[in-house]
């Protein structure tokens, strides 16, 4: 089975925002940046993709009936950070996780290894009948939560 981990096209937030389960727009670059992205991308059997606003409206662009929506492949949750500046949560508690993140959730948030968990759970219930798929989703889960577990 092929994979194709497919981060969402660029958000219109400002600088030094922090979001993860926050909803936010996706910059007016969109169609332009869909359009190049599923030109080079070849056709796939399936798609999956987080159910934020973010991916969803790319995994529609690309895979228009053929899209399951999974909570498990949401970004990270930054909890009581969400929507605030990272200038304005800095802090020692955020000192702290920085060092640590790994291990340590944001406050009422998540860790990196309670993410990668989540991944997990659903990287092991993926069914693997479809020679190609993509899924869509968050920095956060392009990489080493995928091939944890």
């Amino acid at each position: 089975m092929e994979v194709y981990l497919i981060r969402h096209t660029r958000v219109a937030v400002a600088d030094g925002l922090c979001y993860g389960l926050l909803d936010v727009p996706l910059a007016d670059s969109f169609e332009e940046e869909a359009r190049e992205l599923r030109a080079w991308l070849p056709a796939f059997d399936q798609i999956y993709s987080s159910p934020a606003g973010r991916c969803r409206r790319l995994a529609q662009h690309l895979g228009e009936d053929n899209v399951v929506f999974d909570d498990h492949l949401l970004e990270l949750d930054f909890g009581a950070w969400e929507g605030r500046t990272w200038d304005d949560i800095d802090s020692p508690e955020a000192r702290s996780w920085g060092n640590c993140f790994v291990d340590s959730a944001c406050p009422d948030g998540e860790s990196y290894k309670q993410l990668a968990a989540r991944v997990t759970r659903w990287r092991e219930g993926l069914q693997e009948t479809a020679e190609r798929i993509a899924v869509i989703t968050h920095a956060a889960l392009s990489g080493p939560c995928w091939l944890a577990g």
